[in-house]
């Protein structure tokens, strides 16, 4: 303390002085004079100098404050356990930087500033100064570090997002897209400051950025990268070498840590030289100084001006004096053992890092010479056993390398990667998977046989993780790399619909559609051509059949690959074609495929099968057959041990139940579906289970704990930024909040859908087709006519479009629907449109009731309502009739106290307690809003 004052008598002007006295002071105790220290730093300043204290005195200031200073022996546990940043332990020191640096935490706490690019030639210290910055930062600010030195373009289709996702830790689901994904995280968290490292990599995908920082307001980006981005809402510090004594100054500071008791004063003229020579970069003087094991200065300059060549640095204020970084790593170059020059080129192989075992077994490199490489700073340990390559080195070493031996190197990478992956448990993947994407991408340009053997470990890994998107790039490259010589009609195939199924978990149900068909094709196993050929394929299946219920074939294996090619892709396509409505071709290819299964040992493709032609004969209203499949499916996965298959089978039984309305198989059912996805950590078929799970329970006027069921499902799903299963959930806590009555609730979550699920509807009219529903609702009851037949309208166009996919879609078709009905009844004449929207929607309704029986008893409710509105009274108490009659076999509650309380209403004398009924049951299952809806304030109009 006694020191600092007696320097600010001598120079009292000097803000860095200030603030090592003010942290003195505050160590001290004398948080009192610490407080002064800076009033007084801020009175001198703007006195002699006329500027206010810079950011990092204000931060220190608030430190000071909060008590949060530390003392410097805790200073290593304060940079562990500060609270708001993954930023890295810095390698480096910062010497020189001070103005810069404060330059760079003004423009970050600047408002009009969202994206700051530190933009430079490589080794100016761009990443030594943003981890600086990201630390003054964070004390008030969540700051997250990503390194994109591991990642080069073209490596996966998008390789931004995906190194985004990756380091801010977010578990990617099958939907929706990655970017959208990402966007949602970063609306829940507070606002944030991504440091993008090495951002050069990817220059031509920056534009993501932009679209991150347009969906989140909060976001702040501060970039590194050797080119500028051309971003509209890019601001620009250039960085560039260090000048004169502060360049010296960071030579000598690492010169002290090479060799004690270096004496400067003895160099003073040729470090000067020196730092010329480098143009003052801080990593050329970091690897210079590590030279002074073996050299003294003026040989280090001697060697530096015979190894300089044309290569320079890009920016524009690097005097042309000034000699780049490649004249650096030459001298580095010319100063290593035959050994590591032919071992430093291999290294530059690897992508993201590498261990011993690897760079033992691809490079030959010992122990002994990567401690040699590390000691010459043209090597990093950055973990226990982990070793990477500087960016700027690995490019340098591999241009190093001859033709001949990077080819070699290359296959020695991807034949150790492979033979690593194929081994490898599936949750260890990760760590390598930017050298097993470098390696597949090398194989596919250079090496098809070996890359042929990539594709199926890859892509089991990108299932397992819900890479989507990953698997989506994985086989189109592939299958756009081989030719008819690379992989036979079998493999293709499977290629094709591996690919197919992952374009069906993102939604592209067409694409998934069409590869399936084209592989059919390529194996010799074609779909019928048309209909006409359709009706007699189906016949001779359905005869097929009829034979093998009588008796199965005897299970044979010739064949047995292509075989079940054939069958996956069939079932796939029957699946489709039934959310298609297209009963033809969904009888046919379930049909087809299953008669094939039936030719081979029991299997779990066979098992779905029976789940598949469940419910393809459920929706040809084959209820007898429908069971035969039922019993059969049951058997399978009797005699099947894989979880998942079981877990499907499950499900889909559940789901025919359910549209019968045999509500306790489906509760048993649906129970040990949970348990095995539970098992085999399926999240989402865990979450399809308790999507019916709770639509069930609100069928059987369990309403209190169908929503407690979507409110956890929510809660998960936005843990884990699950976009789709976050609508699915909100949707149904909507639904069960207005049958409660619950409505000052109501409003702010149709809000909320509706921003979360925009993106969600151009792949899911289903689901665009619940929001619609619901805001129309909201929007009578608010009367807001004129608004509420637009939304209707645009409701009935999505009913014709949506397909009959769930028995969820219940609800969608009869808020709609229900909404329609209230507003017409209003004004018949000014909403005559709606009219015809009503009889358009209904027809959609049909459709789906006609699959799922426990959409007759709201059908008929919809249909009495029309036809009273239209004076057809005797035939809507007809309709009423029969629905009610249908509500009670299905056990569905409040579909039973809706027409109970709409029979009493108009035709009080032949059913004089239904009144009274109704309201017992709305009390029943706490149905408050149903109850003032039907019964207190009825919106039909009798």
């Amino acid at each position: 303390i006694a020191i600092c004052e007696r320097w600010l008598t001598l120079d009292n002007w000097r803000e860095e002085t200030h603030r090592r006295l003010m942290r003195l002071y505050a160590l001290d105790g004398q948080r009192a004079a610490a407080l002064a220290q800076f009033e007084q730093c801020k009175q001198l300043l703007n006195q002699e100098l006329g500027v206010e204290p810079g950011v990092e005195t204000v931060v220190l200031l608030e430190k000071i404050r909060k008590d949060s200073l530390r003392d410097a022996r805790h200073y290593a546990d304060e940079d562990k356990q500060v609270i708001g940043h993954n930023l890295p332990r810095p390698a480096t020191l910062l010497i020189g930087r001070n103005d810069l640096l404060s330059k760079i935490i003004l423009r970050l706490h600047d408002d009009d500033c969202q994206l700051l690019t530190l933009v430079g030639a490589g080794g100016m210290g761009k990443t030594r100064l943003a981890i600086a910055a990201g630390l003054a930062i964070s004390s008030g600010r969540l700051v997250r570090w990503v390194d994109m030195s591991g990642v080069a373009a073209g490596e996966i289709e998008t390789p931004l997002i995906a190194t985004l996702v990756e380091a801010l830790k977010i578990e990617l689901q099958p939907q929706p897209v990655p970017l959208q994904q990402l966007i949602n995280w970063l609306k829940q968290q507070p606002p944030i400051l991504l440091i993008v490292d090495n951002l050069e990599q990817l220059i031509n995908r920056v534009h993501v950025l932009s679209e991150l920082l347009n969906a989140v307001p909060t976001l702040k980006l501060l970039a590194t990268s050797r080119e500028r981005l051309n971003l509209s809402q890019e601001w620009l510090i250039e960085i560039s070498g260090l000048q004169g004594e502060d360049a010296a100054a960071l030579f000598v500071a690492n010169a002290k840590r090479v060799q004690q008791g270096f004496d400067p004063d003895s160099y003073t003229d040729t470090i000067q030289e020196l730092c010329g020579l480098v143009g003052g970069m801080p990593l050329a003087l970091e690897l210079m100084a590590s030279w002074l094991r073996l050299l003294d200065p003026d040989e280090i300059v001697a060697e530096l001006r015979q190894s300089i060549d044309i290569i320079s640095t890009q920016s524009r204020d690097v005097p042309q004096r000034h000699r780049s970084l490649r004249a650096v790593f030459d001298y580095s170059w010319a100063q290593l053992s035959a050994e590591e020059r032919t071992i430093l080129p291999r290294l530059a192989v690897f992508r993201g890092g590498f261990d011993r075992v690897a760079a033992s077994e691809i490079t030959g490199a010992s122990l002994f010479l990567l401690s040699s490489l590390i000691d010459k700073s043209l090597l990093h340990r950055e973990k226990k056993d982990r070793y990477q390559l500087h960016v700027a080195v690995r490019q340098y070493a591999a241009s190093r390398m001859h033709a001949v031996e990077k080819k070699e190197t290359h296959t020695h990478h991807a034949t150790y990667f492979l033979a690593w992956l194929e081994a490898a448990e599936m949750g260890k993947i990760s760590a390598e998977l930017a050298n097993l994407h470098h390696a597949w991408q090398w194989t596919i340009a250079n090496n098809i046989p070996l890359a042929l053997r990539f594709i199926d470990p890859l892509a089991n890994f990108f299932a397992h993780e819900n890479r989507t998107t990953e698997t989506v790039d994985l086989f189109t490259k592939a299958l756009a790399a081989i030719d008819g010589d690379s992989a036979d009609a079998l493999t293709r195939a499977s290629w094709q619909r591996r690919l197919g199924e992952a374009h069906f978990r993102l939604g592209n149900m067409t694409i998934c559609r069409d590869l399936h068909i084209t592989a059919l094709r390529d194996i010799g196993a074609p779909l019928p051509s048309n209909r006409v050929a359709l009706g007699l394929a189906l016949s001779r299946q359905m005869a097929q059949q009829l034979v093998h219920r009588r008796r199965l074939p005897q299970p044979s294996r010739e064949g047995e690959r292509a075989k079940l090619e054939e069958i996956r892709l069939l079932e796939r396509l029957g699946q489709i074609f039934f959310l298609e409505s297209d009963s033809m071709m969904s009888g046919y290819t379930s049909i087809r495929g299953l008669n094939l299964a039936e030719t081979l040992p029991v299997s779990a493709e066979l098992a779905r099968y029976y789940g598949t032609a469940c419910l393809a004969a459920s929706m040809m209203a084959r209820p007898k057959l429908a069971t035969v499949y039922q019993v059969a499916a049951l058997k399978a996965i009797d005699e099947t041990d894989d979880p998942a298959t079981v877990a499907w089978v499950l499900e889909a039984l559940s789901v025919y139940n359910s549209g019968i309305g045999n509500w306790q198989q489906v509760w048993d059912w649906i129970e040990q579906a949970l348990a095995l996805a539970d098992q085999i950590g399926d999240q989402r078929r865990r979450d399809e289970c308790l999507v019916m799970h709770a639509t069930g329970a609100c069928f059987t006027g369990k309403i209190r704990s169908s929503f407690q069921i979507w409110h956890a499902m929510f809660l998960a799903a936005k843990a884990r930024a699950d976009n789709q299963v976050m609508v699915w959930s909100m949707g149904g806590m909507i639904d069960m909040l207005t049958k409660l009555g619950e409505l000052e609730r109501h409003a702010a979550l149709i809000a909320e859908i509706i921003e979360i699920g925009s993106d969600q509807d151009k792949n899911d009219s289903v689901s665009a087709m619940a929001r619609a529903g619901f805001w129309a609702m909201q929007q009578v009851r608010l009367e807001q006519f004129d608004d509420a037949q637009r939304t209707i309208a645009e409701g009935a166009a999505l009913t014709e479009k949506a397909v009959p996919t769930a028995f969820t879609a219940l609800g969608d078709y009869s808020n709609l629907i229900e909404a329609g009905l209230e507003l017409f009844s209003h004004d018949p004449q000014r909403y005559a449109s709606t009219g015809k929207d009503i009889k358009r929607m209904l027809k959609a309704y049909k459709k789906y009731a006609h699959v799922f029986p426990i959409g007759r008893p709201n059908l008929a409710f919809c249909q009495g309502w029309q036809q009273w509105l239209a004076g057809d009274h005797k035939q809507a108490q007809t309709t009423w009739a029969q629905g009610l009659a249908e509500a009670r076999r299905l056990k569905m509650v409040l579909e039973e106290a809706k027409l109970l309380s709409v029979i009493g209403r108009t035709a009080p004398i032949q059913n004089p307690h239904a009144l009274d009924q109704a309201h017992h049951l709305f009390v029943k299952t706490e149905a408050k809003g149903e109850l003032k809806r039907w019964l207190l304030e009825p919106t039909i109009v009798v």
